[in-house]
């Protein structure tokens, strides 16, 4: 071999080497970014098995619902029926009332009448001993005949056959009257008895229908929440496909582009929120990095006083909150998402991104475009998924999303 053909084969053998060096690590932080795809799309597929069991307890939660208002609705039934049998039982009452009260008044006339009747008899026996009238037997013993004598003890005993009777009959009609009046206080107080149950089962039936109310308001409450949480589920879901999109369409630009990897990485990040008009950093975090309440947050959440946050109702119209880049480097992507929001991505180099989510207007910016650390990238607002004014915050480093708090500056 020449020297000269040496030469040559040496250049080869390190252009070779170089080559494969620099191939490899692009091909590693492809090599990431698929699995970062992968872990989004077994997210989004565990969040599709959640909805489908959601959508479980929604339909038991809903057929439980029926099952209440119809039980409802017989409760209600069996109020207006007690309601009803308790109003019949006091007219019965009434009416039972008013019988017993002219059997009273009866029974006082045929008393006062049997007085009468004693008293009239006591004053004739009285008037024919104080007149000197002969006695019974003086009649029967002043008889002329004995003809005479039977028809005067036939008269006598008429006579005395006659008060008997009549008071033995208004004796009788008196006993029967209390008799009547003892049948209707029984009646009566059978009656008070039975209204006084139907009022028991009425106080039974209102509790019941007081207890259903209450499980309608629970089974509504938990159907509400259900329905929430499916709808929040499923714009969870629609974000995960629009990231499964953008991250299948950043790979395949990566790869057209062959710059996947290019460039260095940061030496450090900068804060990502501070007040526009003094500079200061707000630092209040109210949701971290994959948090026990929420497993699946990929980034950390950090809010501004809603007097800072330019959109809300307390906006006081000075010194809002902006988010900044935390590094210099070009805008990947500047547009909008379901789940997002309006935000923008940055590629800092290396194979590090940074995501601004939830900003409150659309970044004016355009992909490729430089920008310098600490320029600003939007308002905060809270666009997207979003129940108030902040920035979500994420950190890609080669395509895996990591914790941003260890690698930002404050």
């Amino acid at each position: 071999m020449t020297r000269n053909r040496w030469k040559l084969y040496t250049v080869l053998m390190l252009v070779v080497t170089l080559v494969i060096g620099m191939a490899l690590p692009a091909f590693a932080s492809l090599d990431d970014a698929r699995d970062e795809l992968d872990e989004i799309r077994r997210e989004r597929e565990q969040m599709e098995a959640e909805m489908e069991a959601a959508q479980s307890e929604l339909e038991r939660l809903v057929n439980r619902l029926e099952r209440l208002e119809s039980d409802l609705v017989s409760a209600q039934q069996t109020l207006v029926r007690l309601n009803r049998e308790i109003s019949e039982a006091e007219d019965l009452i009434a009416r039972q009332a008013k019988k017993i009260e002219e059997t009273i008044k009866e029974i006082e006339e045929t008393e006062t009448y049997l007085e009468e009747q004693t008293e009239y008899l006591e004053a004739r026996l009285q008037s024919m001993y104080k007149n000197g009238t002969v006695s019974y037997l003086e009649v029967l013993f002043s008889a002329t005949s004995f003809t005479d004598f039977l028809s005067r003890f036939g008269f006598l005993r008429s006579l005395i056959e006659s008060d008997v009777e009549l008071v033995e009959a208004i004796e009788a009609a008196r006993d029967k009257l209390e008799e009547d009046k003892a049948f209707l206080e029984a009646e009566l107080e059978r009656q008070e008895e039975r209204r006084d149950q139907l009022a028991e089962d009425r106080v039974k039936a209102e509790q019941e229908q007081v207890r259903i109310s209450d499980m309608i308001s629970e089974q509504q409450r938990l159907r509400d929440a259900a329905q929430a949480q499916m709808s929040e589920t499923e714009e969870y879901i629609r974000g995960l496909e629009q990231d499964e999109k953008h991250m299948e369409d950043l790979i395949r630009r990566m790869e057209e582009e062959g710059r996947f990897n290019e460039g260095e990485a940061p030496s450090q990040l900068f804060w990502p929120v501070v007040l526009q008009d003094t500079g200061s950093k707000v630092y209040f975090i109210i949701s971290g990095w994959r948090t026990p309440s929420r497993p699946n947050h990929n980034g950390i959440d950090i809010a501004p006083p809603h007097f800072n946050s330019i959109g809300h109702r307390n906006y006081g119209g000075s010194n809002p909150a902006i988010a900044v880049a935390s590094a210099s480097g070009t805008i990947l992507e500047a547009g909008w998402n379901n789940s997002y929001g309006w935000y923008a991505i940055i590629d800092h180099g290396g194979g590090w991104w940074t995501r601004y989510a939830h900003l409150h207007l659309k970044p004016d910016y355009s992909v490729g475009d430089f920008i310098a650390a600490g320029q600003m990238v939007g308002y905060i607002g809270s666009t997207g998924n979003s129940t108030g004014p902040h920035l979500h915050y994420e950190v890609y480093i080669n395509g895996t999303r990591v914790n941003p708090e260890p690698l930002l500056t404050r």
